[in-house]
């Protein structure tokens, strides 16, 4: 459920991306497809870069190098985004510009913003637009006014997309045209206050958790799914479901952070439950929170208990973890999760026998 009072959240941003200093997770798409530039063999490919000297409305932009020789050619820049964003009822806006220099006055094509929803990649695009050389022209999408099964509650991704369009009929393409593209702003257009690095509510869905175990044959497979009635503060969170039955096995739910997220001096926070169900009573076992950095390079908080049917706030003090690993950078988290773990037991102690366990996570924030 939500962390934040409703309207708090509500005057906030579903996202803010302003390049002020890097690329901010943005890299051109190779997806396979025909004129896709990314993948065309011969001849220069097109290139993502961070500008420090030109943006809109303030200094800090993307910039796309990109060479065309036919009609039906594109160059796509995509963010991936993990966790995924929630942006109902949501527009997204961005600014454009193709460049007066080399062969930008001669692009005749456009460019649209495009998004993709749930790990599905459900996509919307917004309106085609032509360029002018040297001016700034505003893109948008409207996130809210998609049909199903576009999720606006899910976005997995956003893309820009220059392309020479389709030409017209009988015409032929002419000499190739060198053109610089510069991107900027793409925000909700809310004016809102950015959101938090991170802000994990499961209002409405998984938000892109995996689950890894390690359990040994005997266990029934564990499962990771979303729960809409239970949650702290708020109804929503995860669910996951276990079955221990032996020392030395954990339950690891985590997800992968992209845009890499800087979290220097900040803590991580989860509240975790043990349902008092099934042999929650009788759970001698462990939680604890971990990070990852570029490299995938770990860090991790100290292993605490639980109380059946309590909610308990779980942490990670980034500046002083319990556990890290050479070189662990927390400016640049790429992944964290949660697991969960029977722990190594009592010297030559027996395990009190197969545990059907039940937990709850909810509202992970950085802090």
């Amino acid at each position: 459920g939500s962390t934040p009072p409703t309207a708090a959240r509500a005057s906030r941003a579903a996202r803010s991306y302003t390049f002020d200093t890097n690329t901010e997770g943005f890299a051109l798409n190779n997806f396979t497809s025909p004129g896709n530039l990314a993948n065309i063999e011969g001849g220069s490919p097109p290139s993502l870069s961070w500008d420090g000297t030109v943006g809109h409305p303030a200094v800090g932009s993307l910039e796309v190098d990109a060479t065309f020789t036919a009609y039906n050619q594109f160059v796509l820049s995509t963010l991936s985004l993990s966790p995924l964003i929630d942006a109902t009822g949501k527009t997204a806006h961005v600014f454009v510009r193709v460049d007066t220099a080399d062969g930008g006055a001669g692009f005749a094509g456009g460019a649209q913003l495009e998004a993709n929803s749930t790990t599905s990649y459900h996509g919307a695009t917004g309106t085609y637009t032509t360029l002018t050389p040297g001016q700034w022209k505003e893109l948008t999408l409207n996130l809210a006014a998609q049909t199903s099964p576009f999720d606006a509650s899910q976005i997995i991704q956003f893309s820009v997309n220059f392309s020479t369009g389709a030409g017209p009929d009988g015409g032929t393409f002419g000499a190739p045209v060198h053109a610089v593209f510069h991107i900027d702003s793409l925000t909700d257009g809310s004016g809102g206050t950015p959101p938090p690095l991170l802000d994990q509510t499961f209002d409405k869905s998984i938000e892109n958790y995996v689950l890894t175990t390690n359990q040994g044959d005997a266990a029934a497979p564990p499962t990771l799914t979303w729960d809409p009635a239970v949650g702290n503060p708020s109804p929503g969170s995860l669910k996951l479901t276990s079955s221990f039955t032996g020392y030395n096995q954990d339950m690891n739910m985590q997800v992968g952070i992209s845009p890499t997220a800087n979290l220097t001096g900040m803590t991580i926070h989860a509240k975790v439950r043990l349902d008092a169900i099934d042999a929650g009573q009788t759970f001698g076992g462990y939680v604890q929170i971990h990070a990852s950095s570029i490299g995938f390079i770990y860090a991790a908080a100290a292993a605490i208990g639980l109380t059946p049917g309590v909610w308990t706030d779980v942490s990670l003090d980034l500046a002083a973890p319990a556990y890290a690993a050479a070189g662990f950078d927390p400016s640049q988290i790429v992944q964290l999760g949660v697991q969960f773990g029977t722990g190594n037991g009592t010297d030559a102690g027996a395990f009190p026998g197969t545990e059907n366990l039940t937990f709850h996570v909810d509202s992970v924030v950085a802090q």
